[in-house]
């Protein structure tokens, strides 16, 4: 029986210690947002994900959907039920504008609450996922008319949404990245942002001209991206963490993270170096064998 536990405690140590979200309690949403509210919201979240999703994983995979003639789907066992509890609690629109039925609670913590829906039942958490995206983009640039419409059916879960998109270009620039932990997490961090920047140089050089370069390098370069980000936030999470045991002494769990940091830094930053690699040696050998060869 698959079993998961939603780090809750972790999660609250990142928003009260790291990210001190009382700081922005002047912002729409944070005022309400108290840390009994926030702890609270964690906890009836983690209680359905482990209860209702994570049994419902294996199902999933066993059973699967189903699509029938008439172009209509059925969802494997107990996830038609779980969806309707989802939208219930108002866990769909969470974050989405009060004006139109959301209940306009901080994204950094509904993000949390994806969190343990991703991690108890992906697939589950994707029928809710693209609606938020819908949501974003109709009450950032839709009409009146278009709000009025889409946004209450998306944000109660009547509605989901869908993906159409495509990727013509990708860039970063995390030149602004400060950090004040010490030498031995910072240093690996700085290596790290100049091979992401130096790969980030290398497609705006080597793709104009031939395409199948940044799709040959894509994936690296999402891994490298990725990497770069994780090690930003663990230098984050360590300053937190040595402020925290400076104020009270070896505070419980402290050490742990700053093990885990170096950890990090020492033995998975460093593959950084291997995508860049992989980037600059450009697409010639991934297209050398003709499509009928595989």
């Amino acid at each position: 029986m698959p079993t998961y536990r939603a780090p809750v405690d972790e999660v609250m140590f990142l928003l009260r210690d790291v990210f001190h979200v009382e700081r922005y309690n002047n912002l729409a949403g944070f005022a309400e947002a108290t840390p009994d509210i926030v702890e609270a919201v964690l906890a009836e979240a983690a209680k359905f994900c482990e209860a209702v999703l994570t049994p419902l994983n294996r199902v999933g995979d066993r059973e699967g959907c189903r699509r029938h003639a008439d172009g209509s789907v059925t969802t494997p066992p107990g996830f038609k039920d779980a969806y309707r509890k989802l939208v219930a609690g108002g866990w769909v629109g969470a974050s989405a504008p009060a004006e139109f039925g959301g209940q306009g609670l901080p994204t950094v913590l509904t993000q949390a609450v994806r969190e343990f829906l991703y991690s108890s039942n992906m697939a589950f958490a994707m029928y809710s996922s693209l609606a938020l995206g819908a949501v974003a983009a109709i009450y950032s640039h839709g009409t009146a008319e278009q709000k009025a419409r889409y946004l209450p059916k998306l944000i109660s879960g009547e509605w989901g949404g869908t993906m159409n998109l495509t990727e013509p270009q990708c860039g970063t620039d995390l030149g602004q990245l400060r950090c004040r932990a010490m030498a031995p997490y910072v240093t690996p961090l700085e290596k790290a942002l100049g091979e992401l920047r130096e790969a980030t140089l290398w497609f705006a050089q080597n793709a104009p001209g031939n395409p199948d370069n940044a799709g040959a390098g894509a994936t690296d370069y999402m891994q490298l991206f990725g990497l770069v980000a994780l090690g930003y936030m663990w230098c984050r999470i360590v300053d937190a963490a040595k402020v925290k045991t400076a104020g009270n002494g070896a505070a419980a769990g402290m050490d742990d993270k700053l093990v885990t940091a170096r950890f990090f830094m020492e033995r998975m930053l460093p593959a950084t170096a291997t995508h860049l690699a992989r980037i600059k040696a450009g697409a010639e050998s991934t297209m050398a064998l003709p499509a009928d060869a595989f």
